[in-house]
């Protein structure tokens, strides 16, 4: 082949190449900027030069190469490609468009690699493929043109990369904005002022009770508006077109005709002429809100209502402790206005010895946040000072954060002055119950003495009485008359029963005064030592004695003795002349509520303990009168005694705290139970 032929089979591959490049900067330069110009070349892949030059001459010349029956298709390829891209833009769908751009620059690339094989292989085989003749002059301006094209592309390339990286950073912020909004709940809405069309996202058709619903158009969310709040609507609307933001709340109403509120919003865009084009924005249903509103005042005005007809001043105030509100009572009371009140404050009303502390105690309570609890005196609107007692708690929120503080203040003027006479009365009481105490403690003291006496002074007499009685009747026993014998045992029989009784006196005398020393004791040992004591009687009387295991306890151990001792001698003394006695002893622990006894604490475990004969009994009407001192229901002279055995019993158990009954019946014998407390010194 000449050299000639080899330059133009070069030169006419440069053709294609910016023909190539020039049908991609067309393709760009239409999906971005919109450049209008013929589309045959584009869209047809016969029409373009590289098509009538494939179609036209190369394919007829070289038809069997593979290679150019592959560059061919991708040809093809190519402007299919290109017209599918050009139909969606012209639907309107211009981010798919130009998002199509990246799948086309695949295929160009693909192209370009081709044509560079065949041509490479043609050359080699010095085959020319010659367009129509070019000059050599024609070549420089067909290099220069290829530059400049390349320079082009280089731009739109460059251009296109900058509105890709716009493109997906408003991508970012539209899905920003998007998230931002379903999360609200917000419906949306786009409306075209020129076209007149309106769209609405599936949430705002929602909002306005058409869920699921395609087909809703504007008119149908106009006519939801309530009738009695459409010029509501309507006026901003108007003042949108000037001022350029729309914000209204209005009414609507379902299908099912219930009422809902929303919160509308939008922005207007105008032209230059400041001619509105377009209006966007959105809506939001506050129906919850409206009616948690409502029956906050509906709740708030209850609330006044209630506290206006109450005769008690109620007041609230803010977490820092500032009053603002005050019910009808405080003016009633006061002859002051709420105005008067706010301007020169409610200290006003308090009384200045009152209102230093007043402040102190009530600024404590706010900045502790415990309730607030005074006394202070109010000035009526006569100028009287009247004694409140003033309360107020403070109201939280979920987390424990003061809301509010309510308060009250309650007339006690009345009652005030009753305690105040009611306290001087109990003062004047308990000087009185001091002078009485003294008069106590004398005579106690003076019954101590008298104890002394009785212990020394009163026995010695007795006991030369008996001994010189006894010393007569030794003596003089032969020369006695027989009524003088008799009143000599008389003489000696009496004054063993004073002796007696004086012991007796003593023994209850120091029950009552003796020092209280507890100590744990086993009460198994303690009746051990009384059945010791009373063996001789119990062996001559047969009685025949049965006992439970007793506890150990925390008690005065010879007071307990001296209770066993005298239990048991009343069921010896008064058991029946024909048949043994026979005694049980027995103990459990009880509640109170099951012990029967008036006194005892029911919710308190007591320990019983019981002594039962099969004696003589008593009439049960007799079962308290039995423990008091000097009580009798026999004769002296059908069984002995001083009548104050029980009287020491009962005082043992009070010493402690506890409780003692008896139960009988006359020939059914006697039961006596104590009850002491479990736990309790």
């Amino acid at each position: 082949m000449p050299p000639e032929a080899n330059s133009n089979m070069q030169l006419n591959f440069q053709l294609a190449k910016a023909n190539h490049l020039l049908f991609n900067s067309r393709m760009r330069s239409l999906l971005y900027d919109g450049a209008a110009g013929p589309e045959s070349d584009i869209i047809y892949h016969y029409e373009c030069p590289v098509g009538k030059w494939l179609y036209g001459y190369v394919l007829s010349a070289f038809g069997n190469n593979p290679e150019m029956h592959e560059l061919e298709m991708v040809h093809r390829e190519l402007h299919i490609s290109a017209r599918d891209l050009v139909s969606l833009f012209k639907e309107g769908k211009t981010r798919e468009a130009r998002e199509g751009l990246a799948g086309l620059d695949t295929i160009a690339d693909r192209f370009v690699n081709l044509l560079q094989t065949v041509e490479d292989k043609l050359n080699k085989e010095l085959t020319p493929l010659l367009l129509p003749e070019v000059k050599s002059d024609e070549s420089f301006v067909l290099n220069e043109l290829l530059k400049k094209i390349e320079l082009l592309d280089q731009r739109i390339n460059i251009e296109v990369a900058e509105q890709i990286q716009a493109r997906n950073k408003f991508n970012e912020a539209e899905t920003s904005l998007r998230l931002a909004i379903e999360a609200a709940n917000l419906g949306t809405y786009d409306w075209n002022l020129e076209a007149s069309d309106f769209f609405s996202s599936s949430r705002l058709k929602e909002i306005f009770g058409f869920p699921g619903q395609e087909r809703v158009s504007h008119q149908d969310l106009i006519d939801s508006f309530h009738p009695d709040d459409r010029h509501i609507r309507e006026k901003a609307v108007k003042e949108s077109f000037v001022g350029g933001y729309l914000a209204y709340e209005i009414r609507i109403i379902w299908p099912d005709k219930t009422i809902h509120w929303i919160n509308v919003y939008g922005k207007v865009l105008h032209d230059p002429q400041q001619k509105p084009l377009r209006m966007y924005g959105t809506v939001m249903d506050v129906t919850l809100q409206k009616n948690a509103l409502e029956n906050l005042r509906e709740s708030e005005a209850r609330f006044r209502l209630l506290a206006d007809s109450m005769p008690q001043h109620i007041w609230t105030g803010d977490p820092d402790g500032n009053l603002n509100y005050f019910n009808r009572s405080v003016f009633d009371y006061s002859g002051l206005s709420m105005e008067q009140i706010l301007r020169e404050g409610w200290l006003q009303i308090v009384h200045p010895d009152d209102q230093a502390e007043n402040i102190r105690e009530w600024m404590e309570a706010v900045s502790s946040g415990d309730p607030f609890l005074f006394e202070h005196r109010f000035r009526r609107r006569d100028g009287e000072y009247r004694w409140q007692l003033s309360r107020a708690v403070p109201q939280r929120d979920d987390e424990g954060k003061i809301k509010m503080w309510v308060g009250t203040s309650t007339d006690i003027h009345d009652r005030k002055l009753l305690t105040d006479e009611l306290e001087s009365q109990v003062h004047q009481r308990v000087t009185e119950l001091k002078l009485l105490n003294e008069e106590l403690l004398r005579s106690n003291s003076e019954l101590e003495q008298f104890i002394y006496v009785a212990s020394h002074d009163l026995q010695e007499p007795l006991r030369k009485i008996q001994t010189f009685a006894s010393g007569l009747l030794e003596l003089e026993h032969h020369n006695l008359s027989d009524k003088g014998k008799d009143y000599f045992n008389r003489m000696q029989s009496a004054s063993a029963r004073m002796q007696q009784l004086i012991l007796d006196l003593l023994a209850f005398s120091r029950t009552n005064k003796a020092e209280k020393h507890f100590e744990s004791a086993d009460l198994n040992e303690i009746l051990s030592t009384v059945l010791e004591q009373l063996k001789e009687t119990i062996q001559h009387k047969e009685a025949v004695i049965k006992r439970s295991v007793l506890p150990t306890l925390k008690i005065i151990p010879y007071q307990f003795e001296q209770l066993f001792t005298n239990l048991i001698t009343n069921s010896l003394k008064f058991s029946k002349p024909s048949l043994p006695p026979q005694i049980e002893i027995s103990y459990r622990i009880i509640k109170g509520d099951e012990s029967g006894q008036e006194l005892a604490n029911p919710t308190m475990s007591y320990h019983q303990i019981s002594i039962r004969d099969n004696g003589i009994g008593f009439d049960p009407e007799y079962s308290e009168r039995i423990f008091q001192v000097f009580q009798r229901l026999h004769g002296r002279h059908e069984y002995t005694g001083t009548g104050i055995g029980l009287a020491i019993v009962k005082k043992i158990v009070e010493n402690h705290q506890g409780l003692i009954s008896a139960s009988s019946k006359p020939g059914e014998g006697a039961t006596f139970s104590v009850y002491i407390p479990a736990g309790v010194n």
